[in-house]
């Protein structure tokens, strides 16, 4: 496929990056029920995304990219999942994590990971799938990784896996690969799943492919990584943001895709409310009926609600990282978590407001190709994700709070 990527120039604005992710809405919107065919976005999509810089925004200086700040990111990722959700989660999944590769890679595997100027990787720890066998010198990889979000325009691959080292088993690394050195199973798209069907997240097999040590690293929430250093990346770039605490940004991503599910949502419901009548006595306009105006007001105050969750949680991840590199406190394992758990409760006011205007647009909301139902149907893929499921990790969030457990994971 054509990766033609010359991105804006490291001059661009966020007020310009802004625009051309709002100069796009109409044709990803006219993409959506295509693009659910296919099972991710057109390659004329990939085109413009490329050539607006979207897969570089998050690259280091050092390597081409633009090196945005984390709360221009993902108002651009939410900008783009109001045209199309489905489409926002494949780029948002792919894109976001040069942030990680920027972070834990030493330089050497930095220089080959960016040597396109640009990255585009799904990062798949669900699992793990697969195994990393040490031959002494490198890894070699093999498994299998469902839902790689990213992946049909993908240069690379992350994954997560346990390590065996001379028969023993070790702690999980998150590895990379690339993109040539992986099959893509055939399984997503079209009526294979509920929602979400334009979001490229195809199963990836990997069949004893071997790769350098340098290529698998510990990462902020495994064994192996010291919380109190400063990153490669860090060290590298200079840029805090590289710090790298991705326990702090991971659910942020795909909680973006959900609030610019809202908006579009909300663009539906406003002129459903000025030009339908109201399914009941008097039958007059629905826009006087003060039951859908209170349901308007609501569904808009939970979405702006949430996407202010979301800058808040970028915002203080860049204060935390900048006060750690300015030689105050490390950016604590304490501080991560209620970053993710504040990014989680934005994914579920988001969800809140489009499954509010769903129930509430009457049955022909649910006919095909309505855009309110294929919103509805891609939130509820996000209330089944596992990062989603906010009642599992309150526990977590205590133990780690009171003291009884390390991390989130462990």
């Amino acid at each position: 496929m054509s990766t033609d990527t010359t991105p804006a120039t490291d001059s661009t604005s966020p007020s310009e990056l802004l625009e051309s992710a709002v100069a796009l809405r109409d044709e990803l919107r006219e993409d959506q029920e295509p693009g659910e065919v296919r099972g991710t976005y057109s390659e004329s999509i990939h085109e413009k995304f490329s050539q607006a810089g979207f897969y570089t925004l998050l690259v280091p200086r050092r390597y081409g990219g633009l090196e945005v700040d984390l709360t221009t990111y993902y108002q651009v990722m939410i900008e783009l999942s109001r045209g199309n959700p489905g489409a926002g989660w494949c780029l948002t999944l792919g894109s976001s994590h040069a942030l990680m590769a920027g972070s834990h890679f030493d330089q050497e595997a930095q220089d080959e990971l960016f040597a396109d100027g640009w990255f585009c990787a799904p990062h798949t720890g669900v699992g793990p799938g697969g195994t990393l066998t040490s031959d002494g010198e490198g890894w070699s990889v093999e498994g299998r990784w469902e839902y790689s979000s990213g992946v049909p325009y993908s240069n690379w691959f992350m994954g997560m896996a346990p390590t065996m080292v001379d028969g023993e088993p070790g702690p999980p690394l998150h590895f990379a690969i690339p993109r040539s050195a992986v099959s893509v199973v055939d399984n997503w798209g079209g009526d294979l799943v509920l929602g979400m069907r334009s979001s490229g997240s195809n199963g990836v097999i990997v069949e004893k492919q071997t790769i350098p040590a340098r290529w698998a690293v510990a990462a902020d929430w495994h064994e192996g990584f010291d919380p109190t250093a400063p990153t490669p990346g860090f060290l590298l770039h200079g840029n805090p943001m590289y710090l790298g605490r991705a326990t702090a940004t991971y659910h942020t991503s795909i909680a973006a895709v959900v609030v610019g599910a809202a908006k579009a949502a909300l663009d539906e419901y406003e002129p459903q409310l000025r030009t339908r009548k109201s399914p009941v006595p008097p039958w007059g306009p629905r826009i006087d009926d003060p039951h859908l105006l209170s349901i308007y007001g609501k569904a808009q105050m939970l979405t702006e609600a949430a996407e202010a969750l979301l800058t808040t949680v970028t915002d203080r991840y860049t204060e935390y990282c900048q006060a750690w590199a300015d030689g105050g406190e490390p950016f604590s394992n304490d501080k991560a978590i209620a970053l993710y758990a504040m990014a989680q409760q934005a994914g579920a006011l988001a969800c809140d407001a489009v499954e509010l205007m769903f129930r509430s647009a009457g049955t022909s909301a649910s006919a095909r190709g309505s855009r309110l139902a294929r919103y509805f149907r891609d939130v509820s893929m996000y209330r089944g994700h596992q990062s989603s499921n906010r009642e599992i990790y309150w526990e977590r969030f205590a133990g780690v709070r009171l003291g009884l457990r390390d991390s989130l994971l462990g």
